[in-house]
């Protein structure tokens, strides 16, 4: 398991930009645009619930109203996790699949709790569908394999200092 060098542990002066560089020398990394997408805290806390040993084999990494993948993606291209405010962190990755838009109950049915909620009714809570018509809106999947979930002392800073708005909407970046 890929982790992050203990000066960036420990928030020395290289960050998150240190570990993206030493996360492309990982084999499976090598290479390739790693992405850092900004995540919903409820859906990383559960997932981590989840993690066998801080990882999850499969998950839904989704785009409530997005329709095309935030940008092109190949197989096993690394997705980072960063957290939002107040914490504004890396907090671990996954590698990506694929990505396609599915009615709300195929996403439930395919992924279930692998969606980051306990069940149908939390996970359109999650993605603010509340009444009929938002019922019917497609929800993006973007499937995450081998997704890590690291414990909160092994979050990595990547806030403003990074070029990430302290507030708003953010679907990420390529470093």
């Amino acid at each position: 398991m890929l982790a992050p060098p203990s000066d960036i542990r420990a928030g020395g002066s290289s960050g998150a930009l240190a570990f993206i560089r030493a996360a492309r020398s990982d084999a499976r990394m090598a290479g390739r645009d790693v992405y850092i997408a900004h995540n919903h805290r409820v859906w990383f806390d559960f997932l981590s619930r989840y993690a066998q040993d801080g990882r999850v084999d499969e998950v839904n990494f989704w785009f409530p109203n997005a329709q095309r993948p935030p940008r092109r993606f190949a197989d096993g291209d690394p997705v980072f996790f960063r957290l939002g405010a107040p914490d504004r962190k890396i907090s671990g990755y996954g590698f990506f699949a694929s990505f396609r838009p599915r009615p709300l109950d195929l996403a439930w049915d395919t992924f279930g709790y692998r969606n980051g909620a306990e069940d149908r009714s939390s996970f359109y809570a999650l993605l603010g569908r509340f009444d009929a018509e938002d019922l019917r809106r497609p929800v993006a999947c973007m499937v995450l394999l081998d997704a890590h979930f690291w414990p909160d002392h092994r979050w990595i800073p990547c806030g403003s200092s990074r070029g990430y708005a302290d507030s708003g909407v953010q679907i990420g970046r390529t470093e």
